[in-house]
């Protein structure tokens, strides 16, 4: 996959947990950006950080 998603933008609706935070991990690990939406801002706040930090 490596390159093949670089450049481009994943919009994730729940993507602060679970599948949705491994979706957001793997495509910003891959060179793409990401848009994480959901309804619990300290949840997306820590999906920030553990992405940053990988």
């Amino acid at each position: 996959m490596s390159g093949e998603v670089a450049g481009n933008v994943c919009v994730d609706t729940g993507g602060s947990r679970g599948i949705g935070a491994a979706i957001c991990a793997l495509f910003a690990d891959h060179g793409g950006k990401v848009i994480n939406l959901d309804l619990d801002p300290p949840a997306i706040e820590a999906g920030i950080h553990s992405i940053v930090l990988m």
